[in-house]
């Protein structure tokens, strides 16, 4: 479950939200076609510029300090400290994004922070409509999914990321503790320590993080983006993994009932209509969601300056 606040905007075109009013339903999308198709890569860069500049000789001396190992044994931690660095990576990741998240299938409905964005009106939809979502009232109707909600973290290309640092002394201090308890190395630490670092690194449904989907390079920074992301899993019917083929490709997607009309009213909790979306018109056809759906809001429009 996410700490969020608030409310986030999710920028689309008038016929993709009238399919989530009319069905009280949110189509969430295979992250493998999301916009950005290399941004997993993104957390697996973040991953090994962190390895490159952490500070593993310092954790070498540590060993001498701080344990009783003898020589025989610094070699060793040496040599598991070395397959950490050189293999955490692929051994984490995989040499492919399928082998990282094991063919697990996680979908994602995108959001934002920011309310009239121009950039987000110009990307998406083609700036006809915002839904705006109250935060909370989301996660709590749609608890039994389990749902991920968090916020895009932005990085730059040669950033590292604290997380895995704090992981890679997480697992050096384990090691540490280990051999001072039992006094001797262990040998799976040598050859698989690195396989301990998958659910820290990738995160998991169980601990409500999917680390891989957290970030983003920081030229998408403007978007603000906030994230939905659920795990498929056994007790969705079937009926609720649908392909949308009025797209590139034909994507993968899971669709999440709302319920009813009352829950999708605390969730849903504004309509603003884009620049250049003429007002009496927008006006009445608000009059007519109410009328065909029962579903009442008060117009609200862009502020943002129109081009004729």
């Amino acid at each position: 479950m996410s700490t969020l606040d608030g409310v986030a905007y999710h920028y689309t075109s008038m016929s993709s939200a009238w399919k989530i009013l009319e069905n009280k339903t949110l189509r969430l999308t295979d992250y493998r076609f999301l916009n950005d198709s290399k941004e997993f890569n993104y957390a697996k860069d973040l991953l090994r510029n962190s390895l490159n500049q952490y500070d593993f000789a310092a954790q070498e001396i540590r060993y001498r300090d701080e344990t009783k190992c003898t020589d025989e044994d610094i070699i060793k931690l040496k040599q598991a400290i070395l397959n950490l660095k050189n293999r955490a990576v692929d051994g984490v990741y995989g040499p492919s994004v399928e082998s990282g998240f094991k063919g697990t299938e996680y979908y994602v409905f995108s959001m934002s922070c920011v309310k009239d964005s121009l950039s987000q009106w110009r990307a998406y939809g083609n700036g006809e409509v915002c839904l705006r979502f109250d935060l909370k009232a989301l996660e709590k109707a749609i608890k039994d999914h389990r749902p991920n909600l968090f916020e895009v973290c932005y990085k730059a290309p040669n950033d590292t990321e604290p997380v895995f640092e704090g992981v890679m002394k997480d697992r050096i201090d384990h090691w540490i503790n280990h051999y001072n308890e039992y006094g001797f190395v262990d040998s799976d630490i040598i050859e698989n320590g690195w396989e301990s670092l998958q659910e820290p690194i990738l995160g998991s449904s169980h601990t409500g993080v999917i680390r891989p989907l957290q970030f983003k390079q920081n030229g998408f920074e403007e978007e603000k983006e906030v994230r939905l992301v659920i795990l498929d899993h056994p007790s969705f019917p079937e009926d609720a993994k649908r392909i949308n083929d009025t797209e590139r490709y034909f994507t993968p997607k899971l669709e999440i009932s709302l319920k009813n009309a009352d829950t999708l009213r605390e969730v849903i909790t504004g309509i603003t209509f884009g620049p250049g979306i003429d007002r009496e018109r927008a006006s009445f056809s608000l009059a007519a969601l109410e009328s065909r759906l029962g579903l009442s809001y008060s117009p609200e429009f862009s502020t943002i300056p129109f081009r004729t």
